[in-house]
């Protein structure tokens, strides 16, 4: 088992390499717009003679090796955003790979009702913080209630989400600066498992209990009727289990 400090140093060490090559090649190279997630970097540039530069400076610092995309006619998909370059700046909307055939948790699954709703949140949220325009925001708007419905979630279930979040979304108020820092120094465990094991033993009593106990009393009245049978002949021979199998026998006892 690892060591606090050893899972804090690999946290640290990967940023800190980073955040190191960065600031030296940011130095030799003034970008307008420079932004990093992991490993993937968006920048703006003049033309690519500047962009072999970068490429050239980055490898040397790090001896790592780097790819690169072009924009297309101006877009240019980041992570999930798909970004447009305009004559007056930048224009974001939500990007789907083409290879994505929008398939998501059902709504008719057997699982936590707020499984469902986080969900639903996670598709309202990705149009509200990525579209810079409204008329990006409808049209993602129309796919993603498409993309639910298809998942068999109900109308009026994914109408009423969108409608909640975007009134908090626009009717959200600046939050109250608090001088006071609250240090957590005990762990706090969410009780929501319970709920998670509630519905594991609701589907394992109504999938496997049910159909054990089926087969079990048919395999009885069987060995009754070949009993009966033989009474008849007088040729009684009593073929009855020796021991039924434990879960059997808890789940007749309860």
């Amino acid at each position: 088992m690892e060591s606090p400090w050893e899972a804090l140093l690999k946290c640290f060490l990967p940023t800190f390499f980073t955040g190191t090559i960065e600031e030296s090649i940011l130095k030799n190279n003034k970008l307008h717009i420079y932004g990093c997630y992991v490993d993937d970097i968006f920048v703006c540039i003049k033309d690519q003679r500047q962009l072999q530069q970068l490429k050239q400076h980055q490898s040397e610092a790090s001896i790592l090796t780097f790819t690169h995309e072009v924009a297309v006619n101006g877009n240019l998909p980041f992570l999930d955003v798909l970004t447009t370059a305009t004559n007056v700046g930048f224009i974001t909307t939500v990007y789907t790979k083409p290879s994505n055939q929008g398939s998501c948790l059902n709504g008719k699954s057997e699982c936590p009702q707020h499984y469902r709703n986080s969900t639903i949140n996670a598709y309202i949220r990705c149009f509200l913080t990525h579209c810079s325009s409204w008329n990006n925001t409808h049209r993602e708007l129309e796919r993603i209630t498409q993309v639910l419905i298809n998942n068999r979630y109900g109308n009026t279930e994914v109408n009423d989400a969108i409608k909640n979040a975007i009134n908090k979304w626009y009717k959200k108020e600046d939050p109250v600066k608090n001088d006071k820092i609250l240090l957590c120094y005990k762990n706090i465990m969410s009780t929501e498992y319970k709920t998670d094991e509630h519905i594991i033993k609701d589907i394992i009593q109504h999938h496997v209990y049910k159909r054990r106990t089926h087969h079990f009393t048919h395999y009885i009245q069987h060995q009754e009727n070949i009993i009966a049978a033989d009474k008849e002949q007088n040729n009684y021979k009593k073929i009855l289990p020796t021991r039924r199998p434990c879960h059997l026998q808890t789940h007749l006892q309860n």
